[in-house]
Protein backbone atom coordinates (compact mmCIF):
# COMPACT_ATOMS: atom_id res chain seq x y z
CA UNK A 1 0.00 0.00 0.00
CA UNK A 2 2.90 2.36 0.82
CA UNK A 3 4.29 1.89 -2.71
CA UNK A 4 0.94 2.78 -4.29
CA UNK A 5 0.61 5.88 -2.14
CA UNK A 6 4.20 6.87 -2.99
CA UNK A 7 3.55 6.42 -6.72
CA UNK A 8 0.28 8.37 -6.46
CA UNK A 9 1.99 11.15 -4.48
CA UNK A 10 4.76 11.34 -7.05
CA UNK A 11 2.30 11.61 -9.93
CA UNK A 12 0.32 14.37 -8.19
CA UNK A 13 3.53 16.22 -7.35
CA UNK A 14 4.73 15.89 -10.92
CA UNK A 15 1.49 17.21 -12.37
CA UNK A 16 1.42 20.15 -9.95
CA UNK A 17 5.06 20.93 -10.69
CA UNK A 18 4.50 21.02 -14.43
CA UNK A 19 1.12 22.68 -14.37
CA UNK A 20 2.50 25.53 -12.26
CA UNK A 21 5.90 25.66 -14.02
CA UNK A 22 7.39 27.06 -10.83
CA UNK A 23 10.19 24.65 -10.03
CA UNK A 24 11.85 24.34 -13.40
CA UNK A 25 15.25 25.98 -13.51
CA UNK A 26 16.98 27.15 -16.68
CA UNK A 27 20.48 25.81 -17.33
CA UNK A 28 22.79 26.73 -20.18
CA UNK A 29 26.31 25.85 -21.27
CA UNK A 30 26.96 27.77 -24.47
CA UNK A 31 30.43 26.30 -25.02
CA UNK A 32 28.89 22.83 -25.49
CA UNK A 33 25.62 24.18 -26.89
CA UNK A 34 23.59 22.66 -24.03
CA UNK A 35 20.43 24.35 -22.80
CA UNK A 36 17.10 23.50 -21.22
CA UNK A 37 14.97 23.39 -18.08
CA UNK A 38 15.04 20.77 -15.38
CA UNK A 39 14.12 20.11 -11.79
CA UNK A 40 14.93 17.24 -9.43
CA UNK A 41 12.32 16.19 -6.90
CA UNK A 42 13.42 14.05 -3.95
CA UNK A 43 11.14 11.05 -3.49
CA UNK A 44 12.55 8.85 -0.78
CA UNK A 45 15.59 7.04 0.59
CA UNK A 46 16.06 3.30 0.81
CA UNK A 47 12.96 2.34 -1.15
CA UNK A 48 12.93 -0.74 -3.35
CA UNK A 49 13.87 1.09 -6.55
CA UNK A 50 13.15 -1.79 -8.94
CA UNK A 51 9.72 -2.39 -7.46
CA UNK A 52 8.99 1.33 -7.49
CA UNK A 53 9.99 1.61 -11.18
CA UNK A 54 7.84 -1.41 -12.01
CA UNK A 55 4.85 0.28 -10.34
CA UNK A 56 5.44 3.58 -12.11
CA UNK A 57 5.99 1.79 -15.42
CA UNK A 58 2.75 -0.13 -14.96
CA UNK A 59 0.79 3.05 -14.22
CA UNK A 60 2.24 4.83 -17.24
CA UNK A 61 1.75 1.92 -19.63
CA UNK A 62 -1.78 1.18 -18.43
CA UNK A 63 -2.88 4.73 -19.15
CA UNK A 64 -0.71 5.83 -22.09
CA UNK A 65 1.02 4.28 -25.06
CA UNK A 66 4.44 5.61 -24.08
CA UNK A 67 7.58 3.49 -24.10
CA UNK A 68 10.65 3.99 -21.91
CA UNK A 69 13.58 5.97 -23.24
CA UNK A 70 16.59 3.71 -23.75
CA UNK A 71 19.26 6.37 -24.24
CA UNK A 72 19.52 10.05 -23.31
CA UNK A 73 21.13 12.71 -25.45
CA UNK A 74 24.23 14.50 -24.14
CA UNK A 75 22.10 17.61 -23.53
CA UNK A 76 19.50 15.67 -21.52
CA UNK A 77 22.18 13.84 -19.53
CA UNK A 78 23.78 17.20 -18.74
CA UNK A 79 20.39 18.64 -17.63
CA UNK A 80 19.84 15.56 -15.46
CA UNK A 81 23.19 16.09 -13.75
CA UNK A 82 22.53 19.84 -13.33
CA UNK A 83 19.23 19.17 -11.57
CA UNK A 84 20.73 16.49 -9.31
CA UNK A 85 23.63 18.80 -8.42
CA UNK A 86 21.12 21.11 -6.70
CA UNK A 87 20.83 18.46 -3.97
CA UNK A 88 23.21 17.04 -1.40
CA UNK A 89 23.17 13.50 -2.76
CA UNK A 90 23.41 10.36 -0.63
CA UNK A 91 23.54 6.71 -1.59
CA UNK A 92 20.16 5.00 -2.21
CA UNK A 93 18.17 8.21 -2.50
CA UNK A 94 15.55 8.23 -5.24
CA UNK A 95 14.72 11.34 -7.29
CA UNK A 96 12.59 12.11 -10.27
CA UNK A 97 14.11 14.63 -12.67
CA UNK A 98 11.90 16.41 -15.15
CA UNK A 99 13.44 17.94 -18.27
CA UNK A 100 11.73 20.31 -20.69
CA UNK A 101 12.94 22.39 -23.61
CA UNK A 102 11.07 25.48 -22.38
CA UNK A 103 8.79 26.63 -19.59
CA UNK A 104 5.83 26.20 -21.91
CA UNK A 105 6.77 22.83 -23.39
CA UNK A 106 3.92 20.36 -23.71
CA UNK A 107 6.30 17.40 -23.60
CA UNK A 108 8.87 16.59 -20.95
CA UNK A 109 11.13 13.75 -19.96
CA UNK A 110 10.62 12.16 -16.56
CA UNK A 111 13.75 10.42 -15.32
CA UNK A 112 13.65 8.28 -12.19
CA UNK A 113 17.08 8.02 -10.61
CA UNK A 114 18.63 6.12 -7.73
CA UNK A 115 21.93 7.40 -6.39
CA UNK A 116 24.66 4.76 -6.13
CA UNK A 117 28.18 4.87 -4.75
CA UNK A 118 30.30 7.93 -5.62
CA UNK A 119 27.19 9.82 -6.76
CA UNK A 120 26.75 7.59 -9.82
CA UNK A 121 23.14 6.78 -10.57
CA UNK A 122 20.76 4.37 -12.26
CA UNK A 123 17.94 5.84 -14.30
CA UNK A 124 14.69 4.97 -16.04
CA UNK A 125 13.04 7.56 -18.30
CA UNK A 126 9.89 8.20 -20.30
CA UNK A 127 8.70 11.05 -22.52
CA UNK A 128 5.31 12.36 -21.39
CA UNK A 129 3.05 15.24 -22.36
CA UNK A 130 0.47 17.15 -20.37
CA UNK A 131 -2.39 14.97 -21.63
CA UNK A 132 -0.55 11.85 -20.45
CA UNK A 133 -0.16 13.38 -17.01
CA UNK A 134 -3.88 14.02 -16.75
CA UNK A 135 -4.65 10.44 -17.76
CA UNK A 136 -2.17 9.05 -15.25
CA UNK A 137 -3.34 11.34 -12.47
CA UNK A 138 -7.01 10.48 -13.04
CA UNK A 139 -6.20 6.77 -13.21
CA UNK A 140 -4.01 6.86 -10.08
CA UNK A 141 -6.47 9.03 -8.22
CA UNK A 142 -9.35 6.64 -8.75
CA UNK A 143 -7.20 3.60 -7.96
CA UNK A 144 -5.80 5.19 -4.79
CA UNK A 145 -9.31 6.11 -3.68
CA UNK A 146 -10.44 2.52 -4.26
CA UNK A 147 -7.46 1.21 -2.25
CA UNK A 148 -8.15 3.59 0.64
CA UNK A 149 -11.81 2.57 0.68
CA UNK A 150 -10.88 -1.11 0.70
CA UNK A 151 -8.36 -0.53 3.47
CA UNK A 152 -10.85 1.47 5.55
CA UNK A 153 -13.44 -1.26 5.16
CA UNK A 154 -10.86 -3.88 6.14
CA UNK A 155 -9.73 -1.87 9.16
CA UNK A 156 -13.28 -1.25 10.32
CA UNK A 157 -14.07 -4.96 10.06
CA UNK A 158 -11.04 -5.73 12.24
CA UNK A 159 -12.12 -3.51 15.11
CA UNK A 160 -15.89 -3.54 14.98
CA UNK A 161 -18.38 -5.72 13.20
CA UNK A 162 -19.98 -4.35 10.06
CA UNK A 163 -23.72 -4.59 10.49
CA UNK A 164 -26.22 -4.73 7.73
CA UNK A 165 -30.01 -4.59 7.99
CA UNK A 166 -30.15 -8.37 7.57
CA UNK A 167 -28.50 -8.83 10.98
CA UNK A 168 -31.52 -7.37 12.79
Amino acid sequence: MKKKILVFTFLCLLSVSFSQQTNLKHYSDYTNDFEGYSVAIYLDKDIDYESFINNVETKIFETTEKQPIKKLSKNNMWLLECALNEWELAENEVYVVCIASSLYAREFISIFTRINENENFDWWAVLLDTEDLLKIENYSSSEATDEVLKEEQYESSDYSPIYSPSHY
